[in-house]
C-alpha cells in the first residue's frame, strides 16, 4: 500500500500509522513532514495522548481485578481462580483479534514460554519497536536458528572421519573433525558423540540434526532423537 502526503507530497509504503507518524514528526519508522501545519501536528499527538490513557486505564482495571482477587483469596482459593477465564484472558484475547493473529497461535509453546517471561519480568516492560522486530530480533532469529549436520567417510588409512557442519541461512561453516573410528561400531559411543556436539554448539541453537541412513545410525538416531526431539536420517549418504 503506498499513501501520499498531501502537505509534503511524499509517497510512503505501509498503512495509516506510518502516515500519522509521518505527520506527527515521529522518529525512527519514516521521515518527518516538513510542511504539515503546527495545529495538525498537535491535534495528532493529542489523540495518540489520549489513546494512550485509554489503554493505560484499560490495563490498570485488569490489574487492580487481578490484585484485588490476589489479596482476598488464600493461596489454594487462587490457584482454582486461575485456572478461570478472567480478564487478563480477555485482554490478550482482545489484542490477538486487534493484530488478525491465528487461534493456533495459543498452542504454540513460544507464545506460553513469551507470557511466562513477560509475567517473570513484571511492569514496566518496554515492548520492541517496529523497526527492531523487523531488522535488529529478526537477524538474530536468523543467527539462532542453526542446522547441525553430519559427514563421514573413510580416509586412505581407512579410518572413519567424521566432519561436523553447521548450516544456517549465511552458509555452511566447519565445526570440527574427528577420527570416529571407536565411535561408529558402538552405537552408545555415537550417540554420546553427536549429543556432545549439540551441546558444544549450544541446543538452543540446533533445529535438526542430519546424519546419513546407515544401519549403525538407527539406534543412536532414536536414543537422541528421544532426547532431543529433532534427529533425521538422510535418505541417502552425505557425500
Amino acid at each position: 500500500n503506498e499513501i501520499m502526503c498531501n502537505y509534503c507530497q511524499k509517497i510512503m509504503k505501509g498503512r495509516i500509522t506510518r502516515a500519522k507518524q509521518h505527520l506527527m514528526g515521529k522518529k525512527g519508522n519514516v521521515a518527518p513532514c516538513q510542511s504539515v501545519p503546527q495545529e495538525v501536528k498537535d491535534e495528532l499527538w493529542a489523540l495518540e495522548k489520549n489513546k494512550k490513557m485509554k489503554e493505560s486505564e484499560s490495563c490498570q482495571t485488569i490489574m487492580e481485578d487481578v490484585t484485588f482477587e490476589v489479596e482476598t483469596l488464600g493461596t489454594n482459593e487462587w490457584k482454582k481462580v486461575a485456572m478461570k477465564k478472567g480478564p487478563i484472558d480477555l485482554f490478550v484475547n482482545v489484542r490477538k483479534f486487534q493484530a488478525g493473529l491465528s487461534f493456533n497461535m495459543i498452542k504454540l509453546g513460544s507464545f506460553h514460554d513469551m507470557v511466562t517471561v513477560i509475567g517473570s519480568f513484571g511492569p514496566h516492560l518496554r515492548p520492541p519497536s517496529y523497526h527492531e522486530v523487523r531488522v535488529e530480533l529478526l537477524q538474530k532469529e536468523i543467527e539462532y536458528i542453526e542446522t547441525l549436520m553430519k559427514n563421514a567417510w573413510t580416509d586412505k588409512k581407512q579410518r572413519c572421519i567424521i566432519n561436523f557442519l553447521v548450516n544456517s541461512s549465511i552458509g555452511t561453516m566447519f565445526i570440527k573433525s574427528i577420527n570416529g573410528s571407536n565411535f561408529v561400531k558402538t552405537r552408545e559411543k555415537l550417540f554420546e558423540l553427536l549429543d556432545s556436539i549439540v551441546e558444544h554448539i549450544g541446543k538452543e541453537k540446533v533445529v535438526k540434526v542430519i546424519t546419513d541412513n546407515g544401519s549403525n545410525y538407527v539406534l543412536p538416531g532414536k536414543m537422541f532423537e528421544a532426547k532431543r526431539k529433532f534427529f533425521e536420517p538422510h535418505v541417502q549418504p552425505i557425500a
